[in-house]
């Protein structure tokens, strides 16, 4: 509720207590955990399995699936960097 004006408020409103697990709930989302310990490797997306996702799983045109494909496909194989 935005005319609370913030969180304890809200709650209170709405007759809900605000206890430690909420605190702790709304601590993480302020500070999530995050880490620096990772690398990209960018590659050419598995065809069959973008396919599978949206044609099959969310009904997409297929022909219009394999069509962008295509075209990601040239795109990419002519950039060599991200500028």
């Amino acid at each position: 509720m935005k005319s609370a004006g913030d969180l304890e408020r809200a709650l209170k409103t709405l007759g809900v207590r605000y206890d430690e697990k909420l605190l702790e709930i709304r601590k993480f989302f302020l500070n999530p955990p995050v880490t620096d310990d990772y690398t990209l490797k960018w590659r050419m997306p598995d065809e069959e399995k973008v396919v599978e996702i949206l044609c099959e799983e969310h009904d997409f045109s297929r022909d219009r699936v394999l069509n962008n494909l295509q075209k990601y496909k040239s795109v990419r194989a002519r950039q060599t960097t991200l500028f």
